[in-house]
């Protein structure tokens, strides 16, 4: 209790403030001693209430029997502690017992506080000083700071000082320098007026006789201009005249080729006209001998002249029976929906190499372009194709290609 004898020792700058921080060693003394002083009363309090019921031997057995209890006994401890005491001591009742073993409890739990509350306060003055230490250590650095700070504050003050000394030693120094300078400068502007007169001087006579020469070469030179000028209208005239000249005799030729290109035109013409009309009269005369060759000698008859042909006879009977069909499909037609459609299938269709190449180039977009024509005129198809299909011109060409081979 109390302040530790080695707080004494701590080391502080401040004289006034170590006693201050060291009394809060009593303060959590008189604290702490109030806590223990007030769980004393009532331990003292709860054992003069005992000490009315038992004596001091019986209360010390009754103590020991509980503790025996409380060590060996673990269910219904209390209901067998009463049991015991009230075989025990005949002469008190049960609830003087329960008051007893309640008051017995209560101590013990004022024991264990007691003894938490010596432990708090023995490691409370650890921390305590723990603190203070680490208080009067920070105190120790910073008063350190402020001396260093103090002493850096004199020694730039020292400076300053010194520093202001030799900076109006200068200030005098040069002010001593400026007014020499300024005097040397006024005789050097004095000399430098002079000699830029004399320059200007010199500078405007140069620049009068350049003017003279200038407006002399000025003047030269627009009479050359006009010279040059007088000899180029001149020579434009004597071009212009000789320029017509040359344009009459061009444009004499110029007509005289005409004609001779639209005589040409013209002869050339009649020529084509008449090679044409001698390679007509030609195939004329070879077409009539043809014709005499093949043409049958028969006597004339007005009966078959106004007659029908054999093709045209076939045809009518066509056109009639074409007709009657027409009649009848009308008649039937409520069922014609009915009727079944005959057309190829897709597997058909399919089977084709024509037909599949064609559906692959349309899918790529190729079907209308050089490539896919060029494909297709060399693709032929698996079926035969038909005669009454193609033009006389393929079935002409179709016709010699095993003549040729």
């Amino acid at each position: 209790m109390g302040i530790p004898e080695c707080a004494w020792d701590w080391k502080c700058s401040d004289d006034e403030y170590l006693p201050a921080v060291l009394s809060e060693f009593i303060l959590m003394d008189w604290e702490f001693y109030n806590r223990l002083e007030i769980v004393r009363k009532e331990y003292e309090t709860l054992r003069l209430m005992d000490i009315k019921i038992l004596n001091l031997k019986e209360l010390e057995i009754f103590e020991y029997i509980c503790n025996v209890y409380k060590r060996h006994v673990m269910h219904q401890r209390r209901y067998y502690t009463l049991d015991f005491m009230s075989r025990l001591f005949n002469k008190c009742s049960i609830k003087e017992l329960i008051s007893l073993l309640d008051h017995y409890e209560r101590r013990n739990h004022l024991k264990d506080r007691a003894v938490s509350l010596k432990r708090t306060w023995k490691k409370s003055r650890d921390d305590l000083s723990i603190r203070i230490q680490a208080t009067l250590s920070q105190i120790e650095e910073i008063s350190n700071e402020q001396r260093i700070k103090a002493e850096k504050h004199e020694h730039q003050k020292e400076l300053c000082n010194l520093l202001k000394k030799q900076v109006q030693r200068w200030r005098k120094e040069k002010l001593e320098i400026s007014e020499l300078e300024e005097k040397e400068n006024a005789k050097r502007r004095l000399q430098q007026e002079k000699a830029q007169a004399l320059k200007k001087a010199k500078e405007n006579k140069i620049r009068q006789a350049t003017k003279a020469e200038i407006t002399e070469y000025q003047l030269m030179k627009i009479k050359a201009k006009e010279q040059e000028e007088q000899n180029d209208a001149n020579r434009l005239k004597y071009l212009r005249q000789l320029h017509a000249k040359q344009s009459f005799k061009d444009m004499a030729r110029l007509k005289e080729a005409h004609s001779l290109y639209l005589s040409e035109i013209k002869q050339k013409k009649l020529s084509n006209y008449l090679e044409k009309e001698r390679l007509a009269n030609e195939r004329e005369k070879r077409f009539e001998s043809l014709r005499k060759k093949v043409r049958p000698s028969v006597l004339p008859d007005l009966n078959r002249l106004m007659s029908g042909t054999e093709s045209w006879i076939i045809k009518a009977d066509r056109s009639q029976e074409n007709n009657e069909n027409v009649s009848q499909n009308q008649l039937d037609n409520v069922n014609r929906f009915g009727a079944k459609l005959f057309t190829y299938t897709n597997a058909q269709l399919c089977a084709d190499n024509r037909t599949r190449l064609t559906m692959a180039l349309h899918n790529v977009g190729l079907l209308n372009s050089d490539y896919a024509r060029l494909v297709l005129s060399n693709t032929t198809s698996n079926h035969p194709i038909r005669k009454d299909t193609i033009t006389s011109k393929e079935l002409h060409e179709s016709l010699r290609e095993p003549i040729n081979n």
